[in-house]
Formats: C-alpha cells, structure tokens, sequence
C-alpha cells in the first residue's frame, strides 16, 4: 500500500508542471477561430482538428470498425495539410509536397494513436522534413 501510495504521489508531482503553463483561453467557439492561425501552427492543432472532425464524419457517415474510422482520420489529415499547403496558410505555408505528406502521414499517425508528438518530430527530423519556424 506504501509503494502504491509513493508512486501517486510521484505521479502527482508530474502533473504540476502541466498547471503552470500558460495557455490562451477563449470564451466562444469564434474567438478559437478568430485565433487559428496561432491554433494550426503546431502539429498539435492538426491533431486536434483531425481527431474532431474525423470524429464527427464518423458519426454521421455510419463508420464502424477500428480500420475504417482509422483511414477516414488518415483521409481527414491529408485533406487538412493538401489545403494548408495550397492556400499557403497555418504550418504547412512553406512546405514542399515530399512534407507535406510527410506530415499528412505523421499526423494521421499522432491522430490515430500510433505514435506520439515527439516520436513523430524525432522522425520527421531523421528524414530532414520538419518545417522550421524562425
């Protein structure tokens, strides 16, 4: 009981960190969209928008089953970072085709669960394909 209690308390003390960073936060759906262009400037956010909207295609298409919904997410990713890229807005303003499916790729990847963040960036910077903000 004293190493359950002793790990907890470790695992608290992880969390605390997570608590004093600062974080914008918007009162309405509008202001979070009103900011996208500092929303989408991360992989984090694609991520975000990917697993929302694949989300709710899934739900209105009728998907069932781990694979489909699966390549619905890959199909939502590569559309989100195609019209970054021609509209030559968010983090893919910049980018080449090669990273941009690079990135489509990895992003479906982190949206699926495959993978992390940070094991995807390590990836992507292996292969020279990550996109350096200056």
């Amino acid at each position: 009981m004293k190493r359950l209690m002793l790990v907890f308390g470790f695992l608290a003390l992880l969390i605390v960190p997570v608590f004093s960073q600062t974080i914008p936060v918007y009162e309405t759906l509008w202001d979070l969209l009103g900011d996208s262009q500092n929303v989408f400037l991360t992989i984090a956010g694609f991520v975000g928008a990917t697993v929302f909207v694949s989300g709710f295609l899934n739900t209105q298409i009728g998907v069932t089953g781990n694979w489909p919904k699966r390549i619905v997410s890959w199909v939502v990713a590569g559309v989100f970072c195609i019209v970054a890229n021609l509209a030559n807005i968010f983090l893919l303003a910049d980018a080449s085709a090669l990273q941009t499916v690079a990135y489509a790729v990895s992003i479906g990847l982190v949206a699926n669960g495959f993978f992390t963040i940070p094991q995807v960036l390590s990836f992507l910077q292996y292969l020279k394909l990550e996109i350096k903000k200056e």
